[in-house]
């Protein structure tokens, strides 16, 4: 790097372990001073054009700086920064009259906590009625603090609002109970459609399991089977297209050397896949895809807690990793750089 600064941008792809910077080959662009960590934004500011600064260690790794340009800050005229002022005075003025409003709401619910009606007129709300409201009910504003709340003994038996709470950003929300039904088991005429529902559906699953795997059979024996194929195509991890996750996975199971065979597969629907396997090929991964692997790669050992977790299943299953770089703590040498 030292003996030839312009390698930089291609070093950079190849060997950085920030996949978003790395794309770029390590362009960061112009940034104002306060907008890095505090080690890196010393370095960086401590440097002037055409310095190559290394290493630099922050809480990310070790960094190696160059710096390709520098643009002094100029103060604005006021008529170009006029609109950002008037928004974040409005933003400002807004969170003041939120804070306010907020106070109210609260203080409101818990003081006259026998009804939502006079804090739903102070402010011009409207009151919502939820019907069936179970302990595992989901709603895009009844989150598990609401839940908890409404189980509240005070709720729930003394039938007060509930405290203020927050259900999004600047957004509070108080929730009272009208009515109480405690939980029962239900009779069997209420839950036979169902179960019988559920039960054609275990019956549809085994038939369709059963129909695909001697339809795979008589295939394998050069006979016909009871349906027919859809139009050929091409798969892979990377573009399925719109197979589900199982398709895939059961179609590049088969040894490639053992090609065409037949294969199948059930998904989480229940729908049962006969696939004809013509052909693997291996594709060789592109220089930008292997740079992109290497430095995922080394983002994930880079964590104590999953290179741990990594060499549990390495020992649990007896994996091995077959080349240096994708090892934990593999250094690059001189031959790794590309002329």
């Amino acid at each position: 790097m030292q003996a030839d600064p312009s390698k930089f941008a291609q070093l950079a792809k190849s060997k950085s372990a920030d996949p978003g910077s790395a794309r770029q080959g390590g362009d960061l662009g112009f940034f104002q001073k306060g907008m890095m960590v505090p080690e890196f934004d010393n370095a960086v500011f401590s440097g002037k054009k055409g310095d190559l600064i290394a290493p630099v260690k922050t809480q990310f790794g070790y960094h190696i700086i160059k710096i390709v340009d520098v643009k002094p800050a100029q103060a604005k005229p006021l008529k170009e920064v006029r609109a950002e002022i008037e928004a974040l005075y409005q933003q400002q003025a807004a969170i003041r009259a939120f804070a306010e409003d907020a106070e109210n709401f609260s203080n409101m619910v818990y003081e006259q906590s026998e009804s939502l009606q006079p804090v739903a007129e102070r402010f011009g709300l409207k009151i919502q009625t939820v019907k069936n409201v179970t302990r595992d009910f989901e709603d895009q504003l009844i989150n598990p603090n609401v839940i908890e709340a409404l189980y509240g003994f005070d709720v729930l038996e003394d039938k007060r609002n509930s405290n203020a709470i927050e259900v999004a950003s600047n957004t509070l929300l108080s929730a009272r109970v009208t009515a109480h039904h405690k939980q029962t088991v239900k009779t069997f005429d209420e839950v036979k459609g169902d179960i019988v529902a559920t039960l054609k559906n275990q019956k549809a699953t085994e038939a369709a399991r059963a129909q695909g795997s001697a339809d795979i059979a008589k295939l394998l024996d050069k006979k016909s089977a009871s349906g027919k194929f859809g139009d050929k195509t091409v798969i892979s991890r990377e573009r399925p297209g719109a197979y589900a996750y199982e398709v895939v996975t059961a179609a590049l199971r088969p040894d490639a050397n053992k090609l065409p065979t037949y294969t199948g597969v059930q998904t989480q629907d229940g729908s049962y896949f006969v696939i004809e396997v013509q052909s693997s090929k291996k594709i060789e991964a592109s220089p930008e895809q292997l740079a992109m692997r290497k430095a995922e790669l080394a983002q994930l050992y880079s964590n104590p807690e999953q290179a741990a977790f990594i060499s549990g299943l390495e020992t649990k299953f007896g994996t091995q990793i077959l080349k240096d770089e994708y090892k934990p703590g593999y250094q690059p040498t001189d031959e790794d750089v590309a002329p």
